[in-house]
């Protein structure tokens, strides 16, 4: 879930999306196994441009970019370090990294 709402926001923001973007079905094998299966509706941004005819030889050719996806409403767009403190003292502190794959903090003792 935590890489649906870093790489599919919007199924986060519109609860008909989110209603069938995620599914799962469990089947219980014996006391000790299962079989999983997930599904996810994933997208991807693509930007696709005809090419120019003049330069390119082979007519009916794209140029293909992917695209990052925008950041989600209220994500951070750059690294910081975050403190927990109690007056002087830090308790705890973490390095917050919006690109990381699973966009948790990593807690430091």
């Amino acid at each position: 879930l935590v890489w649906l709402r870093t790489h599919q926001p919007e199924y986060f923001q519109n609860p008909q999306l989110r209603e069938k973007a995620f599914r799962f079905q469990v089947d219980i094998n014996d006391g000790k196994t299962i079989d999983l299966a997930i599904e996810l509706d994933l997208t991807e941004r693509v930007i696709v441009t005809p090419l120019d005819p003049a330069n390119n030889p082979a007519p009916g050719r794209f140029d293909v970019q992917h695209v990052t996806e925008p950041l989600p409403e209220g994500t951070l767009a750059t690294a910081e370090r975050w403190e927990f403190r109690l007056r002087d003292t830090v308790l705890a502190s973490w390095d917050y990294n919006s690109a990381e794959f699973d966009d948790a903090p990593r807690l430091q003792a």
